[in-house]
């Protein structure tokens, strides 16, 4: 509770009267003179009955020392205005007081007292003739420092909140994924420590890596350290980029927090081209920096979990995009095989069918094929019969009459005579032309004659009653076990008709039933 403080007026001491200079040594001849001593002795009655009590005071502290044997406090208050000592005293804390006063105070800010801080004291001022003016502390108020801060901390608020700098960082995406980072922390503090133990796995497994900048986080000197790191940061985040800045400081004092709140380092923060990530290490306490930053974490070793967590939900994430991406390419595979066996089966019925009407076709051509030839021969024959026969007397002299009967209608009706020498041309002429005829008819018999194509491997089937069998058709119709004559180039042979299906290597295969033939070693005469 903060105590009101207690005026008290000093009582008024007559204002001394400068003589004129022609009166000067009558002045001094009937002055009362002083010693020094009981000029000061005067002065600390005064000050001593101006300020009967204690009072209370507000000051920061310049100087804090406790000396190491008698535990007693020595102070320097100061008050400042635009940056200069506007009052100055010496302050003591007697170490019968400071026995209980110093701990109630780090207790409730959570730091020592130190220089640097404000404080609220009741002091009672002294005045000593050796020692001079000062002030004996009695106690200190700790909610005034607490306070002093707070209200430092509002006013850092209000200047970034009039920049547009207390969402910026907030407003910068959150990584997809982190791989690598920078982290800003003092030099062997405990929350680095705690941090690097549990990256360390990350690291070891090449899905993290991290760059360290160390600098001070308490002290006059903290300030310009931490900004000359952050430079140091900035500056590697130009040449390769992090994904997130982790800004961690372990476990510490309360008051000593207060340290991190300045306005300069606050713009560089909230300034920063990526996302921090605070770990001060205080659960009920904050920073500017926390509230400043994109996220903020109690502890150091959460910022780290919190890293872990977004890695692993990544991993997590990818592992189920490959389970899916495996299930569908086999899915199509299997699409893909199926529609493949598909057409292979149409292929392989196509190529059967195609095959099969191939094959019908050439047993087709192959019966025309047998029987043409033998045709060819029987119409050659007949006609070779029929030319063949000895031209008799009465014949040759038709045929001559013929001609010259031909040549003299055709002469008479083109107006030229006829002769002897030219009627016997004729006659030679047409006599060559036939025997030419007859020669090539004779050579195309000779081609076609049947033993000559016996020769080439054709066969010549008859049946019993000695007719030709020219077509698969045919054979079947002379009946089941049918006896048949094969004709060879080197003889005959007999044979049996089969018109069931029949599984062996004279069967032939045929659409409606199947013909083969049984040979008989014996001889057909």
């Amino acid at each position: 509770m903060t105590l009101p403080t207690v005026r008290q007026a000093p009582t008024p001491i007559a204002p001394a009267v400068r003589p004129a200079p022609a009166s000067l040594a009558a002045s001094i001849a009937g002055a009362c003179r002083l010693s020094l001593h009981d000029l000061l002795d005067r002065v600390q009655g005064a000050v001593s009955q101006a300020f009967p009590r204690a009072v209370w005071v507000h000051a920061e502290i310049a100087e804090f020392r406790v000396h190491p044997k008698s535990r007693h406090a020595y102070l320097s208050l100061v008050e400042m205005e635009d940056g200069k000592e506007k009052a100055k005293v010496s302050a003591t804390l007697w170490a019968t007081k400071a026995a209980t006063v110093l701990p109630r105070f780090q207790a409730a800010t959570g730091a020592p007292m130190g220089a640097g801080q404000k404080i609220l004291a009741l002091a009672k001022p002294t005045f000593h003739p050796v020692y001079g003016m000062s002030l004996l502390i009695e106690d200190v108020d700790p909610a005034f420092t607490l306070g002093d801060l707070e209200q430092k901390l509002n006013g850092i608020r209000a200047t970034l909140e009039a920049e547009g700098l207390t969402t910026r960082n907030k407003a910068l995406p959150a990584p997809f994924c982190y791989t690598r980072i920078a982290i800003l922390a003092p030099d062997g503090a405990a929350g680095l420590g705690d941090f690097a133990s549990m990256a360390q796995s990350l690291e070891n497994a090449g899905l993290l890596q991290t760059r360290t900048v160390t600098a001070l986080f308490e002290g006059d000197r903290a300030v310009a350290s931490l900004l000359q790191a952050l430079d140091q940061i900035y500056a590697l985040h130009r040449e390769e980029p992090f994904d997130a800045l982790c800004i961690i400081r372990g476990g510490g004092a309360k008051l000593s927090l207060a340290w991190l709140n300045d306005l300069e380092l606050a713009r560089r923060v909230a300034a920063a081209p990526m996302p921090v990530l605070t770990g001060i290490g205080h659960e009920r306490d904050s920073t500017i920096l926390d509230e400043i930053s994109h996220t903020r974490f109690d502890t150091p070793s959460k910022v780290v979990a919190g890293i872990k967590e977004r890695i692993l939900a990544n991993a997590n994430q990818l592992r189920e995009w490959q389970i899916m991406l495996q299930r569908e390419v086999e899915r199509r595979l299997a699409a893909e095989r199926l529609q493949l066996e598909n057409h292979r089966l149409k292929l392989v019925t196509g190529s059967r069918q195609i095959t099969d009407t191939a094959r019908s076709g050439l047993y087709r051509l192959t019966a025309a094929l047998t029987a043409k030839p033998f045709e060819l021969v029987t119409g050659h024959r007949t006609r070779l019969e029929a030319t063949a026969r000895p031209l008799t007397a009465p014949d040759q002299e038709n045929r001559v009459f013929q001609i010259i009967g031909a040549e003299r209608s055709g002469l008479e009706a083109a107006g030229r005579p006829l002769t002897a020498p030219g009627m016997e041309n004729r006659v030679m002429q047409v006599l060559s032309a036939a025997r030419t005829g007859l020669d090539g008819d004779g050579t195309v018999l000779r081609a076609l004659d049947p033993q000559r194509l016996l020769e080439r491997g054709l066969v010549m089937v008859h049946d019993r009653e000695g007719k030709l069998v020219r077509t698969r058709e045919q054979a079947i119709a002379l009946g089941h076990a049918s006896m048949v004559s094969l004709s060879f180039a080197d003889g005959p042979l007999t044979a049996f008709v089969h018109t069931k299906r029949f599984q062996g290597a004279t069967s032939q295969r045929a659409e409606g039933g199947a013909a083969a033939l049984e040979a008989q070693p014996e001889a057909v005469s």
